[in-house]
């Protein structure tokens, strides 16, 4: 059986580790294998992807074999990043490059977090968007912007 490591840092030190035990409650685990697409450009934001291990190629506009790499995520990165925002796409694909381990949060354990929990809710809902926020102004391009948050960084191009 896989352990997961609950020392990995995400968001840098905004959040309590007694605030992200709280979230990581509503979250699943899951291994995904190199090559496999987490999501593809375009499709909904349904899901709040933690990056325990591994590493995960964000690939823009383009044919499958001429996809433009944007950017890699690794450990103690954060993928899906508007998965709070109604109507949000995912503005790149992302395909796991290693043995991948991962904290989901889907949509439906997002709504019940969010209810049980508004306000630390409310605090990572904040933290999601001024991430968003700093990789819109830090781009001349929204429209090529990555949706990732990495403490090493800001946020992922």
């Amino acid at each position: 059986m896989e352990t997961f490591d609950s020392s990995t840092s995400y968001f840098g030190s905004v959040f309590t580790a007694k605030e992200l035990e709280c979230i990581f409650r509503f979250c699943s685990h899951k291994i995904v294998e190199p090559g496999t697409a987490l999501y593809c450009q375009g499709e909904p934001v349904d899901t709040l992807y933690f990056i325990e291990t591994g590493r995960v190629a964000l690939n823009g506009q383009g044919g499958t074999a001429s996809r433009k790499p944007l950017g890699m995520a690794r450990n103690g990165d954060v993928l899906g990043v508007d998965v709070f925002t109604q109507g949000a796409l995912h503005e790149s694909s992302a395909i796991c490059v290693d043995r991948t381990k991962l904290r989901i949060l889907a949509m439906k354990a997002c709504k019940r977090f969010s209810s049980d929990h508004p306000f630390l809710a409310a605090k990572l809902i904040t933290q999601l968007a001024e991430c968003k926020q700093s990789e819109n102004s830090a781009s001349n391009s929204p429209s090529k912007v990555v949706s990732f948050f990495s403490p090493r960084g800001g946020s992922g191009k």
